[in-house]
């Protein structure tokens, strides 16, 4: 399994690690197995990455890795998907705007990436949300009230986005504030310190 520059990704009983750096990128994904206790490898991504974002659509399935850092160093616009029927990944339309440090969510059947950085890990984050309908392919840039921030958590409760913690700039000051982001465009500031 990657280090913790992975992403983890969870969506009714199930829970997904993906990428990471270890003495290079990884391209290594695993499922934790509830009944065995234990984390089983699955078909490796087909691109190595870190600081990526991951989002599971439980209803079709699937698992979305998003954006994330390369062996160039630089934010991908790379999307692929996990099947979990198959144990095989396949590429989906790239993001419009490369990303890393970002966050991914699944709501009603559509993913949602948010946030990030466009550059190096010094670059101040972006507010940037796209969302991914997997019936046309495509990524449409999505106009919201989010701050810039990147390397939050996220978690989805019914159709809304919680965007916790992160940073607002490349110098890591921690974010003391939950976001809560209910697509396509409200935005409600939980706490902030």
């Amino acid at each position: 399994m990657g280090s913790a520059s992975g992403q983890l990704s969870s969506g009714a009983q199930t829970l997904f690690s993906v990428g990471g750096v270890k003495a290079g990128y990884l391209g290594e994904a695993a499922e934790l197995n509830h009944d065995l206790g234990r984390w089983i490898s699955i078909a490796p991504m087909p691109t190595s990455r870190a600081d990526l974002a991951a989002a599971f659509d439980a209803v079709a399935q699937k698992l979305y890795a998003v954006g994330g850092v390369g062996q160039t160093g630089l934010p991908l616009a790379t999307v692929e998907v996990y099947d979990l029927a198959t144990d095989k990944w396949s590429t989906a339309a790239s993001l419009n705007v490369p990303r890393a440090g970002l966050g991914a969510a699944a709501v009603n059947g559509k993913i949602y990436a948010i946030g990030g950085r466009t550059g190096s890990t010094s670059s101040p984050a972006v507010n940037t949300v796209e969302v991914y309908d997997p019936s046309v392919n495509s990524w449409t840039v999505v106009q919201t009230s989010l701050p810039a921030m990147e390397w939050f958590g996220t978690a989805v409760s019914g159709n809304a986005i919680y965007l916790v913690g992160g940073t607002s700039t490349g110098k890591l000051t921690p974010l003391n504030s939950v976001e809560l982001y209910v697509p396509p465009s409200i935005v409600y500031l939980y706490s902030k310190n």
